[in-house]
């Protein structure tokens, strides 16, 4: 049978042995095998020859159309297991942004306030269109990245970038394919999420004058531009963070359930302390319905919250926000790699 690599042990050694983990398809077994160094560099060198994902990675190089569609179905499971999980999280944030009546409010104190008007469901309100959405996008966006990844086999894009201990520069390009996908689906469902979490109709705006008007169409494409900023701050950093991982710490992150759980929370967070001014920024313009930060470049508005509540303005919900990115895209991350198993064992 046809044995297929998911290397997983550490950069070898001369001279040393290793633990090489095989996946035996007819079988149907991940077994393990101790093996020597110069044996273990030829199974990898010929699983990457043949296109095979090294372990923990996102994509490989089986071909753009396999790679793109693997992303889609991966993406999908990651996308309806993210909204579900981090909603209620997600609900405490917006509104900790969003509304002034928790200007001063922590996050224990929106979601007591929460509950105590509209029940567990109220964490919940405002979920179809992300959940859609999310499982959407994703969908989209582990697509454009693989199949960005995998269109780069043989150019100068699959060589590392001198000086960054082998990042290379499909990642980089994925990331950004992306980011522009992503954004592109994600801002009205941002928009309708946001205002449902505000208590107010998506359908409504300044200028709207009906529900399939350009102006309603435009509506909600507000807050494009810091959506794709953040997008790309946040997605940028996810996709680096998880290829050095892949490369460096494989033992680590291919743990089963703990190291997919860890790889993605500690991944996304991170990304996401890095976009979360930007986050803050469109929780406000996609919220405002009386003309606020109309015109206004993001800039300018990081700059009126500088001015108005100091650099924690800036920062405003990052506690839920980064609670729920952790707990979220960690278990989204499991799903994601059980899902990606099963389909290159089946496809």
């Amino acid at each position: 049978s046809r044995l297929r690599s998911a290397f997983s042990a550490s950069p070898p050694h001369q001279n040393s042995d290793h633990s090489l983990h095989i996946f035996d398809q007819k079988k149907g077994l991940l077994i393990e095998k101790s093996v020597s160094t110069n044996f273990k560099l030829f199974i990898m060198a010929q699983a990457q020859a043949e296109g095979l994902r090294r372990k923990g990675e996102i994509a490989g190089h089986r071909g753009m159309t396999k790679e793109a569609a693997t992303g889609l179905v991966t993406g999908v499971a990651y996308g309806m297991t993210s909204p579900i999980v981090g909603h209620p999280f997600d609900t405490i944030k917006t509104k900790m942004q969003a509304e002034k009546i928790y200007a001063k409010s922590n996050a224990f104190q929106v979601g007591r306030a929460v509950y105590a008007s509209q029940g567990i469901a109220g964490f919940w309100k405002g979920i179809l269109p992300p959940l859609a959405g999310s499982a959407f996008y994703r969908g989209i966006l582990f697509s454009a990245y693989s199949a960005t990844f995998a269109a780069s086999k043989g150019t100068v894009l699959e060589k590392p970038i001198p000086g960054t201990n082998g990042l290379r520069g499909a990642v980089l390009l994925g990331a950004l394919n992306a980011s522009v996908a992503r954004a592109a689906i994600e801002t009205p469902l941002e928009l309708m999420k946001v205002r449902r979490q505000t208590g107010q109709k998506w359908t409504t705006g300044s200028g709207v004058t009906g529900m399939f008007s350009v102006n309603q169409l435009a509506e909600l494409y507000k807050g494009s531009g810091p959506t794709f900023a953040r997008t790309l701050s946040m997605l940028g950093s996810f996709f680096i963070i998880v290829d050095y991982s892949a490369r460096l710490i494989p033992d680590v992150v291919n743990t089963p359930l703990i190291g997919p759980f860890f790889k993605g929370g500690l991944a996304t967070t991170f990304g996401w302390v890095m976009a979360w001014p930007f986050e803050t920024v469109k929780s406000r313009v996609q919220a405002d319905m009386t003309g606020e930060y109309k015109g206004q470049s993001i800039s300018k508005i990081l700059r009126s919250i500088i001015a108005k509540e100091g650099i924690k303005g800036m920062y405003r919900g990052i506690g839920p926000g980064a609670t729920r990115s952790f707990v979220a895209n960690g278990c989204s991350m499991i799903v994601f790699h059980y899902a990606q198993d099963w389909v290159e064992k089946h496809f």
